[in-house]
């Protein structure tokens, strides 16, 4: 296991057709590395990312996210919430939002997001094309699969793949369901 640096957000997954990354809350982030057979095979990556906390002093770690997506160039990019905790910060996690152009983006709300304003967030996101997945889910078709991706609600709709996107990965009965 390897420990990050401060000044990274809370929560990472990255899956790729060679690893998994998992950065996790509660105490020193940290990365863990897990394959994932079903999706190393279909080589979808997906990229999570979570709890910015966005504020006046966060262009560079805006910048640094950047750069990350940038690199990783995933299939799929989902964001856990808590993006910003001051207006300041909504500039700087809308400045983020530039490199999702493009990209099968999705998102749900984190417990700081209800604080500082959902409809200010979900507008953020929508305006730059980002899928909002709170009480949804949505179907995508990647390389020659179904990917079924629900928000904090399950979808019967049949899928190759289902991914559980949460705030706060915390124990639901139906993760039993999901990849």
């Amino acid at each position: 296991m390897e420990t990050v640096r401060p000044g990274w957000p809370g929560c990472i997954l990255f899956i790729t057709d060679k690893l998994k990354l998992d950065i996790g809350f509660d105490g020193p982030v940290q990365i863990r590395k897990v394959a994932l057979p079903e999706l190393v095979s279909s080589g979808i990556s997906i990229l999570y990312l979570s709890d910015f906390h966005f504020n006046r002093y966060s262009r560079h770690l805006a910048n640094r996210l950047i750069k990350l997506v940038d690199a990783v160039q995933p299939d799929i990019l989902l964001l856990g919430g808590d993006y910003a905790d001051t207006r300041a910060g909504l500039m700087h996690f809308e400045s983020f939002l530039a490199v999702t152009r493009g990209l099968a983006t999705y998102a749900v709300a984190g417990n700081h997001d209800y604080f500082f304003g959902l409809a200010r967030v979900r507008e953020s996101l929508e305006k730059r094309g980002v899928r909002w997945l709170e009480k949804e889910g949505a179907v995508l078709h990647l390389n020659d699969r179904t990917v079924a991706i629900d928000g904090n609600c399950f979808q019967h709709t049949p899928a190759d793949y289902r991914i559980l996107c949460l705030h706060k990965p915390v124990r639901v009965p139906l993760t039993a369901t999901y990849h």
